[in-house]
Parts: C-alpha cells; sequence; structure tokens
C-alpha cells in the first residue's frame, strides 16, 4: 500500500471527507466573525454541493460541474471574509502609541 501524506488518510474514502473539510474551512474562514444572511446561504450552498460532490465520488461519476461551483462559492466567500493578516505583538503596541500621539 502506498504511504499517504499526513492528513490524507481520509481520502481514501468517500465518507463525506469533502463534507467535512467543507466544514472546517468555513469555520477557519469566519472564525470569531459573525455572518451575514448572504454569507450563511454561501456556506450552506457549499456544505450541500460538498455533499452531493462525496456521492458522486462514492458512485465513480464525474464531479467538475459542482467543483467549479463549490470554487465559485467558496472565491465569494473569501471576498467577504479576507484573512486577517498576523501583526507582531510588538509592531501592534508601537502602531497603538503612535496613534495615541
Amino acid at each position: 500500500m502506498q504511504e499517504m501524506l499526513p492528513g490524507m488518510q481520509e481520502f481514501e474514502s468517500t465518507d463525506r471527507y469533502q463534507e467535512k473539510a467543507t466544514i472546517e474551512l468555513i469555520e477557519s474562514i469566519v472564525k470569531d466573525r459573525e455572518l451575514t444572511p448572504y454569507a450563511r446561504i454561501i456556506c450552506k450552498s457549499m456544505v450541500s454541493l460538498a455533499r452531493n460532490i462525496d456521492v458522486q465520488n462514492s458512485v465513480g461519476r464525474e464531479t467538475s460541474r459542482n467543483m467549479a461551483e463549490y470554487r465559485g462559492w467558496l472565491d465569494e466567500l473569501r471576498d467577504l471574509y479576507p484573512e486577517q493578516a498576523a501583526v507582531d505583538e510588538s509592531l501592534a503596541d508601537l502602531i497603538e502609541k503612535s496613534a495615541a500621539k
């Protein structure tokens, strides 16, 4: 048996791996942020598409259409919730002190 990369073992099975990964991804993108109604629809659509992809994979069907739509929703979610840059604490203190002057 070929060795798998760490964290990739679940891809040997079609047991909801796309759905689970999607939920984890959504949680990481919207962490500590409030979902707007529009963002909630995007997230539900992504989970629904992920379920469809899992089902299609389990029966050996082609998934490119669903994956393209999924990617479009993902891009839109990222536009709504862009990644927050991590700022070094000492730099943040310096910026705060300079802004107070």
